[in-house]
């Protein structure tokens, strides 16, 4: 049975390829990355469709990416493939469950839109401070709100003019549609969305020491947080 996240999976690249916030975040993160790891294994929970760990594949990073969805990892082994990239491993893993890694194993974790979808993000949270070394850096970008299509065509339109503005609608109305699925799973509470104050305390109360918070993405909707494993 074709689940949502895959057909999600079969226009989620309209982001990387259209969308220059997203590209922009994608930036962000590696930067983050690279401030605190110079070396070592990187994991990026819940991959999606590859964006990110191949990013921080080229930056010389060894990376395990793993998610849970076989649409989105199709379409990451098929750009891992085009790219011609080897410093990238593939796994199909529930964050939900105990993942397969011995403790202290990874350099750095990051996790992109990712978190609001778990059932118990206290207990995912804890299993990355689990694998992670000590004095390992995670790197977490949550949605603060849904995402709404009108205030990123004016985004859009603010940035680049007219023509921003009618290519960011032409590639990503799609993926609005999607987007007005998450925002009614929010609403009934299926998933979560976070406020600063939460994301603290949910990773003070793992073990994480918060670095810094800002906000990214598109019209700040995001809150790019960097912490280290006490």
């Amino acid at each position: 049975m074709v689940s949502f996240w895959d057909l999600y999976a079969t226009v989620y690249d309209s982001l990387p390829n259209h969308f220059q916030p997203y590209q922009k975040l994608l930036e962000q993160v590696v930067e983050e990355v690279s401030k605190y790891s110079d070396k070592g294994i990187i994991l990026d929970a819940g991959c999606g469709t590859g964006n990110f760990s191949i990013a921080l594949a080229k930056r010389g990073y060894d990376v395990v990416g793993i998610d849970y969805t076989e649409g989105m990892l199709k379409r990451a082994k098929e750009k891992k493939k085009n790219a011609g990239i080897k410093n990238i491993e593939l796994l199909k893993l529930d964050l939900e469950k105990e993942l397969a890694f011995p403790d202290n194993y990874f350099e750095g974790i990051i996790s992109v839109h990712t978190l609001y979808t778990m059932r118990d993000p206290e207990l995912v949270i804890k299993e990355y401070y689990r694998i992670l070394r000590p004095n390992g850096q995670f790197v977490l970008s949550e949605l603060q709100q849904p995402i709404e299509i009108m205030p990123v065509i004016k985004e859009a339109m603010n940035r680049g003019g007219w023509g921003e503005a009618i290519d960011v609608f032409y590639h990503l109305f799609v993926l609005g549609l999607f987007n007005v699925v998450l925002g009614k799973r929010q609403g009934s509470g299926i998933y979560h969305y976070w406020s600063e104050s939460e994301l603290k305390e949910k990773l003070s109360k793992a073990g994480f020491r918060i670095i810094s918070v800002k906000e990214a993405y598109t019209n700040n909707r995001d809150l790019l947080v960097t912490s280290i494993k006490i």
